[in-house]
């Protein structure tokens, strides 16, 4: 799934397995695809504090409820995922940082 909004600029957040506390988390500058990676170098640096893996699962979450700009890749073609409920990302995201920030 992808979400890029107005400023063409997504996470770079990978998941391996499932749950919050068993799954390994990375973050980084790398967008895995091969022009990315064959001529230049990029970082990927794992999430290990507990805290931090709740706040890294939390944008993930919020990346798969999108349904107002993400886009879906199945049989090498990008579909648009249908509105349901227009949340958005973003939105969500900003949410949760004004709401972080006033406590």
């Amino acid at each position: 799934r992808s979400v890029v909004g107005e400023f063409l600029e997504h996470s770079r957040i990978y998941k391996f397995g499932a749950g919050v506390e068993e799954a390994v988390y990375y973050m980084g500058s790398a967008d895995m695809m091969p022009r990315n990676l064959d001529g230049r170098v990029e970082s990927l640096t794992p999430v290990t504090d507990p805290r931090l893996k709740h706040r890294v699962q939390e944008i993930l979450d919020a990346g798969f409820e999108d349904d107002a700009l993400s886009w879906t890749l199945t049989d090498d073609t990008w579909s648009k995922v249908p509105v349901v409920t227009g949340t958005s990302v973003h939105a969500r995201l900003k949410e949760a940082a004004l709401s972080r920030a006033s406590d």
